[in-house]
């Protein structure tokens, strides 16, 4: 007689969650100082540091200076990383330069659509780059294309 209460606080808890996963109100608390479990090890992200550094020897500058930028923020006084913020940003800013002028010379050999890939990209690296910006309202204005993949 007396598991049928309990059976029906099972139920009841099981139609309140719906499929919520129960399993965390029934495991044991780890011990404090113990040993870490393996899937607690597995989950733990990865220190913003390693991903900004990461992102930098994968070349994809713009992810690397986020990332730096978020270790900047949690150690404002570690002045390794505001240097490696400038020169990511001066990095950005020359790379974005190349396009454009890349871009330029491209479309003064008549290779619109290669030009506006080069615009495209410079400004992708810079939003602000006013230049790429302009080449691409004022002289390409007319062109439409679908999709570009930088």
């Amino acid at each position: 007689m007396n598991a049928r209460p309990a059976c029906l606080i099972l139920c009841l808890l099981a139609v309140l969650t719906g499929c919520a996963d129960l399993s965390p109100l029934f495991r044991k608390a780890p011990v404090a100082g113990g040993p870490t479990p393996p899937a607690a090890k597995a989950a733990a992200p990865i220190p913003f540091d390693a991903r900004a550094l990461d992102y930098e020897k994968n070349g994809d500058l713009q992810m690397a200076l986020f990332f730096w930028r978020v270790v900047s923020r949690l150690n404002p006084e570690d002045k390794e990383v505001a240097g490696r913020i400038e020169s990511l940003r001066i990095a950005i800013q020359r790379e974005s330069q190349q396009h454009y002028e890349k871009g330029v010379s491209l479309f003064h050999q008549g290779l619109r659509q290669e030009a506006q890939i080069e615009f495209l990209t410079a400004l992708r690296l810079n939003p602000d780059h006013r230049q790429a910006l302009a080449f691409l309202k004022e002289r390409l204005h007319g062109e439409r294309f679908l999709s570009h993949q930088v």
